[in-house]
């Protein structure tokens, strides 16, 4: 199961039902999100990666949506508008010979047409697009492009529907379900505009001839997907603790950081963090520092702050290219808006914020990452999916053990079991433990700064590899010091499986 997921960020969509121009179309249509993809993919220079991506997407079976459960539809507002200037042929006006119907380019002679602009309220809720029953190896593939192709697009819908749009593989109730037969359940179903197989294609050609996309009414009846309007769905499939949108920020100093440096660095992340909200808005506090006002830890999710490094492969280097801010899975917009606000306070004009992480030193963040980041700095490096991940940092246990045990590692990996299935993922098929990671770069457990408790006992911290039954998309954070950067897990797209050691 995967998503393409929005957000409208003025709260309204914009859009006329493809029957009646005079009320708003709702739900939004899958076809309508496939042209807002294609346009993405045109605007970044028509790369065949991402043509592939869309080509493999419309010969998908259609999929459910997910929409807020109370749309308010606006009344249409009719205005009137000149339409097209007049066409004169050049031999025409070169004469200096006018006909009375010329004087229609005139501005006082201009005709005027009824338009209606159709719209819905939707508020901060998100709508999505959920596809099930596809190739996980052909999603992981495409998977990249997909991402780079919703981080492209603006609008979904009129011009002035501006959105915010990414790729989730987060379970969702859907509202939409395709209907395998529409006959008998008229009243319980509503037409859908689809993409089909060849859609692309005939897009390019209008592109090309400079025409408009074909109107619906225009598309073969097939095209049309009946879609049942159901209850959503009751049950509910564990849900990650943290969001898959993470804000980037690129390391713009002269000074190298490491791995070891982690703690280093996102204490400084968070401390700045801490110090704007206490200025500008203390309503972020506990978000931003994970305690309540009473100074007691927070039991819901809140921020998390990771190092971005460059390891894995053949030449992973384990050095810190960026940092990035996690934000809990289930935040609200509002809170999204506030966090943003806050970033406002410390980014100077030139896009750079400047953290300090001693008395003497700071470190410069750039909000810029670049047309074409490293791979450290690509949300796509921590998100994609995958059966096989394997930790960057270290794990930190999250309860002491027993001295007296016979088989640490054993305890080591149903621990590590145990927290995965906590935080929301499903339960592994087998974990491994060692002191050292499968991803080149990554240091040792002993040479990353330990974990202390408050009685001043050290947690025990271990490297894991970890086997899902089913690919699993990021990010994945897990144990002690998760909300610190410890914790972090990366994809492998190597090595064979292992077998469970517990």
């Amino acid at each position: 199961m995967f998503s393409i997921a929005w957000r409208y960020l003025t709260g309204q969509f914009h859009a006329a039902d493809f029957t009646n121009q005079a009320w708003p179309e709702w739900p939004p249509h899958p076809d309508r999100v496939f042209q807002a993809l294609v346009a993405s993919w045109a605007a970044r220079g028509c790369s065949d990666p991402e043509r592939d991506a869309l080509l493999w997407l419309e010969r998908l079976d259609p999929p459910a949506i997910s929409v807020p459960d109370h749309p308010r539809p606006v009344a249409a507002q009719s205005t009137y508008v000149p339409p097209n200037d007049i066409q004169v042929p050049e031999e025409k006006w070169k004469t200096g010979v006018y006909v009375d119907s010329y004087l229609g380019i005139l501005p006082e002679k201009r005709k005027r047409k009824r338009r209606h602009h159709a719209a819905t309220w939707v508020g901060d809720g998100e709508c999505a697009l959920t596809w099930q029953g596809f190739s996980e190896r052909d999603f992981a593939r495409h998977e990249p492009a997909l991402r780079r192709l919703c981080e492209g697009v603006t609008r979904i819908g009129r011009s002035s529907s501006f959105v915010a749009c990414w790729v989730s593989r987060k379970p969702r109730e859907s509202r939409y379900h395709p209907a395998p037969d529409s006959r008998g359940a008229e009243e319980r179903t509503t037409w859908i505009r689809l993409p089909w197989s060849g859609r692309l294609r005939e897009l390019e050609e209008a592109h090309q001839a400079g025409l408009r996309p074909p109107p619906p009414k225009e598309v073969p009846y097939r095209t049309h997907q009946l879609m049942e309007d159901q209850k959503p769905n009751t049950t509910h499939s564990p849900e990650p603790v943290f969001s898959d949108r993470l804000l980037i920020f690129r390391i713009v100093s002269d000074r190298s950081f490491s791995l070891s440096h982690t703690l280093k660095l996102t204490s400084a992340l968070r401390s700045d963090l801490i110090r704007a909200a206490s200025l500008h808005d203390r309503d972020l506090l506990p978000l931003v520092s994970g305690h309540a006002p009473s100074g007691t830890p927070l039991d819901a999710p809140h921020l998390a702050y990771i190092p971005l490094p460059y390891v894995g492969g053949s030449y992973g280097s384990g050095r810190v290219f960026g940092v990035a801010i996690v934000p809990p899975a289930h935040g609200h917009s509002h809170t999204e808006d506030q966090l943003y606000r806050l970033l406002g306070f410390l980014i100077g004009e030139d896009g750079e914020w400047e953290v300090p992480i001693s008395p003497s030193e700071s470190i410069r963040l750039a909000s810029d990452i670049g047309a074409t980041p490293p791979v450290s700095l690509r949300d796509c490096t921590w998100l994609r999916s995958s059966t096989r991940w394997a930790s960057v940092t270290p794990v930190g246990m999250d309860r002491m053990q027993n001295r007296r045990r016979s088989d640490p590692d054993r305890w080591a990996a149903g621990e590590v079991e145990r927290m995965l299935v906590r935080a929301g993922y499903p339960e592994p098929a087998s974990v491994r433990v060692m002191p050292v990671s499968v991803h080149r770069g990554s240091p040792a457990v002993f040479d990353v700064p330990p974990i202390v408790r408050k009685d001043g006992r050290v947690r025990r911290m271990v490297h894991v590899d970890v086997q899902f039954p089913e690919p699993v998309s990021g990010p994945i954070l897990i144990g002690s010091g998760r909300y610190r950067g410890y914790g972090l897990c990366k994809p492998c797209t190597t090595g064979r499986n292992h077998a469970r050691r517990r």
